[in-house]
């Protein structure tokens, strides 16, 4: 087995939260999951500036300021660790002694909003008035951002695209101009969410304006991000057969040599998608009796990690069986 270098962290401090989003399924998924107490979180976050990741996201599972106590400390810590942090939040909840420390301490803070105007932002999120907590947020930490003088927290929005707000990013990406936000980011409204989908006739309204948007950005001098695949949403042709394609029995995955995400409950997995998976599964490890490096140089991950090396689906957990990803031969390096 190469050497094990962790590059990329994912915490879900709680699966709590404050909003009732309608293409989230937090609430009914994880409603009886209890959180991993306050001293476990600090002592992963000590062993993390041993182990020196490129950067550690803490989002959710539920709203990560719930616990902001917990979550101020976590970042000074890893900041102090010379560790990139980065927060996605609802925004809701930001103090102004919070938006001190956010702008003193982090790298990234990722606004997770949908909408600029106040009744679609309270029908999609659940809660009135949340969109001007959210702005206000924003303000704050951009106050101490040039207060200190400082370029980072890069601050960017966060926006699900669904059925309801398809017709918004142009709003949106003038609404972060106005605020100093210094980017956009698009995402598709996920599986579970798949009744709020946009309809076809709405999706080639993007289709046809995703240009426009790129231009608008670019005008405002802002990044505009798509975290889906162009291609995937427009195919522009059928995938014509290729002889001697690769078997999607090869993989490529390499997630779980870089990367992990400890779940709120104290489950750790090699990404997001395991977020359902109990520890039975091959890959899911629990950090609650040991070390982060237990679980990342312990016998469940390499367990996995030897089944993605071989290229034997059959013996991969269902969570990787059934993932989106285009599957490939395995590197030489990672054998």
């Amino acid at each position: 087995m190469m050497d094990l270098k962790l590059e990329k962290v994912q915490i879900h401090p709680t699966n709590r939260c404050n909003l009732k989003c309608i293409f989230c399924d937090v609430s009914c998924t994880h409603a009886n999951a209890v959180d991993l107490d306050e001293e476990k979180f600090v002592d992963i976050s000590n062993e993390l500036c041993k182990l020196q990741p490129s950067v550690v996201t803490i989002s959710g599972g539920g709203e990560p300021l719930l616990r902001h106590n917990l979550l101020m400390d976590m970042i000074k810590i890893l900041y102090s660790g010379n560790i990139k942090a980065e927060i996605i939040t609802n925004g809701t909840l930001v103090s102004n002694q919070m938006a001190r420390t956010i702008a003193e301490c982090c790298h990234d803070y990722l606004l997770s909003i949908h909408s600029t105007s106040e009744n679609l932002d309270e029908f999609l999120r659940g809660k009135k008035d949340s969109i001007n907590n959210s702005f206000d947020g924003v303000k704050q930490i951009v106050y101490w951002k040039e207060k200190m003088k400082k370029d980072e927290p890069q601050i960017g929005t966060v926006m699900v695209i669904n059925k309801f707000n398809i017709k918004e990013i142009d709003k949106m990406i003038k609404k972060a101009f106005s605020l100093r936000i210094n980017n956009v980011r698009l995402r598709m409204v996920h599986k579970w969410g798949d009744k709020y989908l946009p309809s076809q006739r709405q999706m080639k309204f993007l289709k046809k304006n995703l240009k426009n948007y790129e231009n608008l950005a670019s005008e405002y001098n802002l990044e505009l991000f798509y975290h889906f695949l162009v291609e995937d949403l427009f195919p522009e042709t059928k995938e014509k057969p290729v002889e001697n394609k690769i078997s999607k029995d090869q993989f490529s995955c390499k997630l779980p040599f870089k990367e992990m995400v400890i779940f709120a409950d104290g489950r750790v997995a090699p990404c997001c998608n395991f977020i359902t998976d109990t520890e039975d599964s091959v890959g899911v490890d629990s950090i609650k009796n040991k070390t982060l490096s237990e679980v990342w140089f312990g016998k469940k991950f390499n367990l996995l990690r030897k089944y993605v090396t071989e290229g034997d689906k059959s013996k991969l957990p269902k969570t990787c069986k059934e993932c989106s990803i285009d599957l490939k031969p395995i590197d030489k390096g990672y054998k």
